[in-house]
C-alpha cells in the first residue's frame, strides 16, 4: 500500500505549481534539502517517480500528474477540516497569507500585522507585495487567502468588496514642463511608462483612454512600482500614480506630480479573496482588520 503524509504532499503540490524545489521550499519556510528529503520519501512510498528533474526546473511525470488532480481537492479539504476544528476552540491561529500592491501595501499590512500580533499572537500573517495581475492570479490560484487588489483587474471567480478610492496625479520627472494642473485627455496623450495589460494601473488608463477615443503611448512596460518610478524619474515617460505610491520620491526631488484637472482619474482598491474557498476565522479576522484599517486611510486621504 502506498505510503504518504501530509507534509509530503505539500511538498508535492508546492514543487508542482511553482516548477521549482528552490522556490518552494522558500514558499513553505523549509530548507532545501528538507524538502528534497520529503519528496524522496513520498516517491519512495508511492513506488514511482513524479517528478522528471531538468535544467529548468521539475516537471511533472504521467504519475506526478495523476497524483496532483487527486491530491489537490484532498488536501484542502484536509486543511478545512483542520481549520474548522480549530475554530471550535474560540481561539483563532494558524497561517493567512496576503497579498497587496506595493503602493498601499507597507501601510496597510503593517497596522494589520500589528495589530494581530498584539491581540492573536497565534494568527501567522504572510504578507507578499505585487501589482494587481499578480494578486489575481494567486488568488485565483488558491496561493493566497486575501489579496488587495484594483479595480478594474478583478474577476467573477472573486468575491470583492471596495475598500477605499484614490485620485492619480501625472508623475513626471523633475525640470519637466507641466502646467499646475493638466487635463486627463492631456495626461493620456503624453509617452507614458505603464506596467503591463494585466496589471490594473494600465487596464484602467486604458479604459478612460477607449472612451476618450485614444490611443495611449506606452514607450516602456515596467511590472515593479520601484523600477516603474526610476524609469520616469530619468525622463523615459510619464505615469500614473496616487501621491502616497511615490511620496518619498516627491520629497527627495526625484520625481515631480502634476494634479489633474476635476480628478480626472480615480483607482478604487477593492479587498478579494476566491468564491470557491471557504476563508477560516483567522482569514476572516484579517480580513476585518483590513477593512478597519482602510477606514482609516479614507479618512486620512480625504484631509
Amino acid at each position: 500500500m502506498a505510503s504518504m503524509n501530509l507534509d509530503q504532499l505539500h511538498a508535492f503540490l508546492h514543487v508542482a505549481d511553482l516548477g521549482s524545489q528552490s522556490a518552494a521550499a522558500e514558499r513553505l519556510h523549509l530548507t532545501q534539502p528538507a524538502l528534497s528529503r520529503r519528496l524522496r520519501e513520498l516517491e519512495s512510498g508511492v513506488g514511482v517517480a513524479l517528478f522528471r528533474r531538468t535544467g529548468r526546473g521539475s516537471v511533472l511525470t504521467p504519475a506526478g500528474v495523476e497524483l496532483r488532480r487527486r491530491a489537490a481537492p484532498l488536501v484542502e479539504e484536509l486543511e478545512r477540516v483542520g481549520r474548522d476544528l480549530a475554530d471550535d476552540t474560540g481561539i483563532l491561529r494558524g497561517d493567512v497569507r496576503l497579498a497587496t500592491p506595493p503602493s498601499v501595501g507597507v501601510e496597510l499590512a503593517g497596522e494589520v500585522i500589528t495589530q494581530l500580533r498584539a491581540e492573536h499572537p497565534e494568527v501567522r500573517l504572510s504578507v507578499s507585495v505585487a501589482l494587481t495581475g499578480e494578486v489575481r492570479e494567486g488568488l485565483l490560484r488558491g496561493d493566497l487567502d486575501l489579496g488587495v487588489l484594483y479595480h478594474p483587474v478583478a474577476s467573477t471567480q472573486l468575491h470583492t468588496e471596495p475598500l477605499f478610492r484614490e485620485e492619480l496625479v501625472l508623475v513626471s520627472a523633475p525640470g519637466t514642463p507641466a502646467p499646475e494642473r493638466i487635463g486627463l485627455r492631456e495626461a493620456l496623450a503624453l509617452p507614458l511608462v505603464l506596467p503591463a495589460r494585466q496589471h490594473g494601473l494600465r487596464a484602467l488608463t486604458e479604459l478612460h483612454a477607449l472612451r476618450l477615443g485614444l490611443s495611449l503611448d506606452v514607450t516602456v512596460e515596467a511590472n515593479s512600482l520601484r523600477l516603474l518610478s526610476e524609469l520616469v524619474s530619468r525622463g523615459l515617460g510619464h505615469t500614473l500614480l496616487p501621491v502616497r505610491a511615490v511620496q518619498d520620491e516627491l520629497r527627495a526631488g526625484r520625481l515631480v506630480a502634476t494634479p489633474l484637472r476635476g480628478g480626472g482619474l480615480r483607482r478604487e482598491s477593492l479587498l478579494a479573496w476566491g468564491r470557491d474557498r471557504a476563508l477560516s476565522a483567522s482569514a476572516l479576522e484579517v480580513a476585518a482588520r483590513i477593512r478597519r484599517v482602510a477606514k482609516q486611510q479614507r479618512g486620512q486621504l480625504r484631509r
